[in-house]
């Protein structure tokens, strides 16, 4: 969660800048709440694929 907060809120990645040319980075992320939006959007992507392998198993 941590990696994906530092990624997309400052584009950098252990100190090193990797993000595009021209991209903006989204400064809500490194707020605090941002770690709340991370994790519901990591929970909800979870989800998503559990969900998706329980139908794919099931037919």
């Amino acid at each position: 969660m941590g990696a994906c907060r530092e990624f997309f809120g400052a584009g950098t990645l252990l100190g090193h800048a990797v993000a595009l040319p021209g991209t903006q980075p989204v400064l809500l992320l490194i707020l605090p709440a941002g770690a709340f939006l991370t994790m519901g959007l990591l929970f909800g992507a979870l989800n998503y694929i559990k969900a998706r392998r329980e139908v794919n198993h099931g037919q």
